[in-house]
């Protein structure tokens, strides 16, 4: 009976290793994390880096919406031309009156 939970034991000891080493692996990774922003926190060039990046974002966001903004009412104004030229071409159809707004 002791053989069997000795047999058992070694066979599940491997796994918990694996197990615990990993565990270990993952506190030293995240204490090296906390360390490493710890250091950038305190570090005055990153608040600038940091500062200087946000304004960048923003201002890219800005022109991007800028950038849609025209290319939508260049779409617009392109799908008006296209409608004006297929109303020009298209023959009155009878019952229907034309309009420019169709």
């Amino acid at each position: 009976m002791r053989r069997d939970r000795e047999a058992a034991g070694r066979a599940i000891g491997p796994a918990r290793q694996a197990g615990a080493v990993r565990q270990h692996r993952r506190v030293v990774w995240s204490l090296i994390g906390l360390k490493v922003a710890g250091d950038v926190l305190c570090s005055r060039r990153s608040h600038e880096l940091a500062i200087v990046g946000a304004i960048m974002a923003a201002a890219l966001a800005h022109q991007a919406r800028e950038n849609q903004a025209q290319m939508l009412a260049r779409l617009i104004a392109w799908d008006r031309r296209q409608r004006q030229a297929l109303h020009r071409r298209l023959p009155a159809r009878p019952g229907r009156r034309r309009t420019g707004s169709d």
